[in-house]
């Protein structure tokens, strides 16, 4: 991209002295901007950086390799423009030895370089996928089968319970993936030990009630939105007319239990999304068969989603959830403690044959850069050798992470600080327990309190044309909300036209096509084609 930056570019390449969180929509420059600052850090006149001053952390090793090579080609740029400059000579000397990696690479030299305070074998590897998802199921079979012999009245009824129809797979599965989630928090024992101790505070019932009403409230505003379609659609030309005052009734009992959502106690929802009735359409012929068919096919999608709301989110009422609640807290009380036991043995059994895991990596060198709450001597050391440190995709970081950029950067009054930069519109990784809330927090944290670091929003896309963004804003406009996407797609989060595109000779007002696909009827078209 052209290196006439705007001042929002410009601001994120220069600002210094404070954390900074850069929200760079997609197609905005941000890899440059990154890059560009990192030269900007090392060509400074009077507070130069050494490359190896830097930590970049990146997403994937392909991820930092680029950014290896574009530093690179960047400082042999500079050095070409005045060859005798011998402190680009050396920049590019370091080049080599800077930490530019993915996070589980800078976690991996921190065990080999400190393996002796953690007690672990100087020769251990990191497993492979396959090797540690074996060793996992060895370690929980060995588990179950100990308590199986023991005859654990209480674990035989968590199996019945919880295992499945013919077996205890289910259960098996869900404590590994139970396993998994405590994996991404900093404190794994900590959160596990807790968490049925929060099931069984009833002053987080009414939360946990708040958060069944959100989840309604969402279904109920998908409900409304078909239903608003149906009706359009009936008051168009060629409209079925006769439909709209049967529609006109519907859509005000959804209000209604919407008003209720948010105002109300849950049985009173309860009692209103029940309430909602639809009666047979008017058999009264009227408008086009076709666009009649539309609006039934849209009113009838309403239904669907009331059906279900009423047959599973709502289906019983507060006293009895709250009941039931109570009645599974033992349940789970036993289950955390059967993954604690499942997690002590998987452990040994990693420190018998010298393996660590890349759960492993990250939290290893989070012990290694924590005393107690505070950073550790390794932690100071590091901060004294890194001025800054640089976060590429921040947005798919996880709380273990999080923790670990923690202790790294100490801010302005420790002399580094933390610089993130991301999308959390791009957050994709949340099936591999990615939190996005954590780039939230500090967006929304530094956008009100400026004092605990600089939010800057990256927001012109040189990738495409004004009417493909235009496009793009009014989609995500409807499809982004604090309940779906958790975040407000207003002015700020919209995406603008930063590159001059010639006119189009083709077309007057070029416009942006959305076609969407149908996943049943393209599978089995596909299926189609591989039998031909």
């Amino acid at each position: 991209m052209s290196t006439q930056w705007t001042k929002a570019q410009w601001r994120a390449i220069t600002s210094r002295n404070k954390n900074l969180l850069v929200a760079a929509g997609a197609g905005a420059g941000k890899t440059a901007v990154l890059v560009e600052r990192i030269i900007q850090r090392l060509t400074h006149p009077t507070d130069p950086l050494d490359v190896d001053q830097l930590l970049v952390v990146t997403f994937t090793n392909a991820a930092a390799a680029e950014m290896r090579e574009r530093i690179g080609a960047a400082i042999a740029e500079a050095l070409a423009k005045d060859p005798e400059d011998a402190r680009l000579s050396r920049q590019l000397a370091l080049l080599g030895r800077a930490n530019i990696a993915t996070l589980h690479s800078f976690c991996l030299d921190l065990l080999r370089q400190h393996f002796y305070r953690l007690e672990l074998d100087p020769a251990f590897r990191v497993a492979d996928v396959t090797e540690i998802e074996l060793l996992r199921a060895d370690v929980l079979e060995q588990l179950f089968e100990e308590k199986y012999q023991a005859g654990d009245e209480a674990f035989v009824q968590l199996v019945d319970a919880y295992g499945g129809s013919h077996d205890d797979s289910k259960l098996q599965e869900i404590i590994l993936q139970l396993d998994d989630y405590a994996a991404s928090h900093p404190d794994p024992v900590g959160w596990l030990t807790m968490l049925p101790q929060e099931l069984s505070d009833a002053d987080n019932w009414s939360a946990w009630l708040g958060e069944l009403a959100s989840m309604a409230q969402e279904q109920l505003l998908q409900a409304r939105a078909a239903l608003q379609t149906a009706f359009t659609i009936a008051a168009g030309p060629e409209g079925p007319a006769h439909y709209l005052e049967l529609l006109e009734s519907e859509l005000q009992q959804v209000d209604l239990a919407l008003d209720s959502a948010s105002a109300a106690t849950w049985d009173m929802l309860r009692e209103r999304v029940q309430n909602i009735t639809f009666d047979r359409l008017p058999s009264k012929r009227g408008g086009n068969k076709k666009v009649r068919e539309q609006a039934k096919e849209a009113r009838d999608a309403a239904k669907d989603i009331i059906k279900n709301l009423t047959g599973r989110l709502l289906a019983q009422s507060q006293a009895d959830l709250l009941a039931g609640l109570e009645l599974i807290t033992p349940s789970m009380s036993l289950l955390c403690q059967l993954t604690l036991e499942f997690q002590e043995r998987y452990s040994h059994a990693k420190q018998l044959k010298g393996l660590v895991d890349f759960n492993d990596l990250e939290h290893m060198a989070l012990r290694i850069l924590s005393d107690g709450d505070e950073p550790s001597p390794v932690a100071q050391e590091l901060r004294q050798r890194y001025a800054e440190v640089l976060v590429d995709e921040y947005q798919d970081i996880n709380g273990v992470q999080e923790a670990i950029l923690q202790r790294l950067t100490g801010g302005k009054e420790a002399g580094n600080t933390l610089f993130m930069v991301g999308d959390v519109k791009q957050s994709i990784y949340r099936f591999r327990l990615a939190d996005p809330t954590l780039f939230l927090k500090k967006y929304n944290d530094y956008g009100a309190h400026p004092e605990h670091g600089e939010r800057i929003d990256l927001a012109h896309n040189f990738r495409s044309r004004a009417s493909v963004l235009d496009a793009v804003n009014f989609l995500f406009r409807q499809l982004m909300t604090p309940q779906v996407g958790e975040l407000v797609y207003d002015e700020a989060a919209e995406l603008k036209a930063g590159a001059a595109y010639a006119p189009d000779q083709h077309a007057l007002t070029p416009q942006a096509e959305v076609r969407l696909l149908d996943r049943a009827t393209a599978g089995a078209a596909a299926d189609e084609e591989e039998d031909a």
